[in-house]
């Protein structure tokens, strides 16, 4: 067991937004533009096959998301809003990474991958706004990819599970580590069994919950784990998810609600999309409006406009997973979906985290082509400036 330090409310204090608001100035879109992104590795893991196209990002042919009322009737009310902003690169070019604030302010990119070959990365490289600069931190003592990470109540950020080894088939891992700047990484209680590509946030009642994935028997599951930092073990919630899914994403909500979107299913990509309340004494999880369109490998993040933000992934279509470059956003209160700014490209297995000035940053990522597909962009998202 790792030794317990409390600091919850310096880390509420990097969440706390308001209610959603919609931005009507429809202001300036980044410019798209092809890029090469270098060698890629398919997972193994994946829902579908890599795509077979010629490396280059998807920037423009997918189809826009036009905001649409939980009837299916568009939501005219909101235009597409947010500005996207391309700010320092990171060092190492990688995909289906993690990422996490810490409670110092600054952004982690940890594990991932660049190459089949290479295998996984134990890199974790540190991402300071203020200074638009990158620098490194201690690397993973398990090199990791298809990874999943949270700040834990005690200030200490936590890797979770993913793929230890790509080339000899390893199963998923139950290996879980945490950091602190000045302390290092220690290992922490693990999973009760390995997951890869599921999804992990940090509730406000100071757990960590863990959300679908796949387990070594590549099972999607629908089963829900949380750890109270400086507890002996991780507990399975009692009430698990809907619907299994991997490949999705989470967030958590300005009251605590914890939400989950999209993914692959049983043989689809999914739409729906589910939401848990913690506080709630025998609470279990209940279905909301779906994503505009069905979406894996995607982000989904609470943003300082109080909205939740859905941005990239693999969209469906023609038999192959295309990386979509479409942004929605779902307003809590109204239970409803619209289209916000799209990204300047198409991308998925990104990194992603809400910084405490309210921003979505999204790093890494790229797409399941064998021709190219490890990047190290770095895009943040102001939901709220045009």
């Amino acid at each position: 067991m790792i030794a317990s330090r409390c600091i919850a409310p310096v880390v509420a204090a990097l969440f706390a937004f308001g209610a959603c608001t919609a931005e009507q100035d429809l202001g300036h879109r980044p410019k798209n533009g092809e890029r090469d992104g270098g060698p890629d590795a398919n997972d193994g893991g994946g829902p579908g096959p890599m795509d077979g196209g010629d490396g280059s990002r998807d920037s423009g042919t997918d189809a826009k998301s036009d905001g649409r009322a939980p009837d299916g009737s568009p939501d005219a009310s909101a235009p597409p809003s947010g500005k996207w902003t391309e700010r320092a690169p990171m060092p190492t070019k990688r995909r289906a990474l993690a990422a996490a604030f810490g409670a110092n302010g600054k952004l982690y990119a940890m594990g991932g991958i660049a190459s089949e070959v290479a295998g996984p990365l134990n890199t974790v490289e540190v991402y300071d706004p203020g200074a638009d600069s990158w620098g490194t931190a201690p690397p993973l003592p398990t090199p990791r990819y298809a990874l999943t990470a949270a700040l834990g109540s005690d200030g200490r950020i936590y890797a979770i599970g993913g793929q230890a080894d790509e080339n000899t088939g390893t199963a998923p891992s139950t290996v879980v580590e945490a950091y602190a700047p000045g302390e290092g990484w220690v290992r922490a209680p693990s999973l009760p069994e390995g997951r890869i590509h599921a999804a992990a946030v940090a509730g406000k009642d100071g757990k960590i919950y863990v959300m679908g994935g796949q387990n070594p028997s590549r099972t999607n599951l629908a089963t829900v784990v949380w750890y109270q930092p400086g507890a002996a073990a991780w507990t399975e919630l009692s009430s698990p998810m809907t619907a299994p899914r991997t490949h999705l994403a989470a967030t958590v909500g300005s009251d605590g609600t914890i939400y989950v979107a999209g993914g692959f299913g049983n043989n689809e990509r999914l739409r729906s999309m589910e939401s848990f309340a913690p506080s709630a004494a025998g609470a279990g999880w209940s279905t909301l409006p779906g994503l505009l369109a069905p979406r894996d490998s995607h982000i989904l993040a609470a943003a300082g406009d109080g909205c939740l933000h859905a941005a990239g992934g693999d969209r469906g279509g023609s038999g192959s997973p295309l990386q979509s470059d479409s942004h929605e956003i779902f307003d809590p209160a109204k239970k409803q979906w619209r289209a916000g700014r799209a990204m300047p490209y198409g991308a998925n297995t990104m990194g992603a985290a809400t910084g405490p000035d309210g921003k979505v940053y999204i790093v890494g990522g790229g797409t399941w082509l064998a021709t190219g597909g490890a990047w190290n962009e770095l895009l943040v998202l102001d939901p709220l400036v045009p």
